[in-house]
């Protein structure tokens, strides 16, 4: 039986998809390292999904819808569920009692809201651009993972997330990474996997300078969109 070509890049949509539900399953669990691992994953799988979708013949509709479904499942609501699962304590009362709950809650649910928006706003217009408009969900998946490991404080945690959120329906465009910048990204996000992995003395730096690379990006990434179109 033949197999459609075309196909191949939907299973790396439905695989991102898959391991995206997994990393719920296993942060509702407790099992936050996990949870952590299949995320970064999910980025890896959606960055081959792209390369997938430009080799095969793809519906390019199609695949955007797809693509998008899976990402919220992957990069908005488990890096969300991992924000909540891991900081909001009940013992120290409900979000209307407790401060620190209070900013775990609307952290945690603007991830989720501002992620649809971003991908809504892809779906309808985003994908013609040459630039992403707004930071992608994957790059705000990335920093989420990444500063609820190595960053000590809770609030530090929840203001980085909020921020990096809002970037997200910005204006601001930021370069699709692509070539060599597409495969070191890949490198670094595998290098965080490792770190997360191992949890060793040696997870801590190693993962601070995934959170410097992933900074650069955010920070320095609009200034080489912009040097890119001219």
């Amino acid at each position: 039986m033949k197999i459609e070509t075309s196909i191949i890049p939907d299973l790396a949509s439905l695989l991102n998809g898959f391991v995206g539900l997994l990393a719920i399953m296993y942060i509702i669990d407790g099992e936050f390292r996990y949870g952590m691992i299949l995320i970064l994953a999910g980025i890896l799988i959606d960055g081959a999904d792209g390369i997938l979708a430009r080799s095969f013949k793809r519906n390019k509709r199609h695949g955007i819808y797809m693509d998008s479904i899976a990402d919220m499942v992957t990069f908005s609501f488990a890096p969300s569920i991992l924000l909540y699962g891991m900081f909001y304590d009940l013992e120290k009362g409900t979000s209307f009692q407790n401060i620190e709950n209070a900013l775990t809650v609307t952290a945690s649910m603007l991830v989720v809201l501002l992620g649809i928006m971003r991908l809504a706003r892809f779906i309808e217009r985003g994908h013609k651009k040459r630039n992403f408009m707004g930071l992608p969900t994957p790059a705000t998946a990335l920093i989420i993972v990444i500063a609820a490991d190595v960053l000590w404080d809770l609030h530090s945690i929840m203001l980085c997330a909020i921020i990096i959120s809002m970037l997200m329906i910005s204006t601001i465009e930021y370069p699709k990474l692509k070539g060599i910048l597409g495969f070191t990204a890949g490198l670094i996000i595998l290098i965080g996997i490792i770190g997360i992995w191992s949890n060793t003395w040696f997870s801590s730096p190693i993962l601070v300078f995934v959170l410097t690379m992933a900074s650069i990006y955010v920070v320095i990434g609009p200034l080489y969109a912009k040097k890119k179109i001219r």
